[in-house]
């Protein structure tokens, strides 16, 4: 494993947001992202904001990989990086890694976004787990990624109505 020192971290992070274009290649990024990640995780681990409606409260490291997914996405169409590749590789790594809690909910929505219906096995391996399963589904539907409707049709008793009305358009066009 490739050892980065916190000061690249924050060099890298800085320029997600200013210069995307100047990250390096697709495999440099998908290193930091996963490390960066990690370390989060291991060091953020405070109450960040409250739950919504009895949901359990985010902490500090879900929110910091929820806003990375969100900065990945711009990096991703402002380099055209799209399809099967090591940066969206390295984003279903973080979607499948249950430690990262709710943070992984733009990593299922850029996956459906850029992956070209690449990982569709993915996103509907974690059709089953409540904290993606929603983004993961509105992920398959924007992907028009079809033959899933035994996985989706569980998601029709879910407590969530938003995530229920995502099923219904999903097995709607897809089945």
């Amino acid at each position: 494993m490739t050892i980065i020192s916190h000061k690249e971290y924050e060099v890298f992070l800085k320029n997600m947001e200013k210069s995307p274009k100047t990250l390096g290649s697709q495999d440099r990024v998908a290193t930091l992202i996963l490390g960066v990640s990690t370390s989060w995780k291991d060091s953020l681990t405070e109450p960040y904001m409250e739950g919504v409606d009895g949901a359990p409260a985010w902490l500090e490291f879900e929110h910091k990989i929820w806003e990375l997914g969100e900065k990945l996405r711009h990096v991703l169409k402002a380099n055209r990086w799209k399809g099967k590749c090591p940066v969206l590789d390295a984003a279903v790594k973080i979607l499948s890694c249950k430690d990262y809690r709710k943070g992984r909910q733009t990593f299922a929505l850029l996956i459906g976004e850029f992956g070209q219906g690449n990982y569709g096995i993915h996103l509907a391996e974690c059709l089953t787990d409540e904290e993606v399963s929603g983004h993961c589904l509105k992920a398959m539907t924007k992907a028009k990624i079809s033959g899933f409707g035994e996985h989706v049709r569980r998601i029709l008793d879910s407590s969530e109505g938003w995530q229920r009305k995502a099923a219904e358009k999903y097995l709607t066009l897809y089945q």
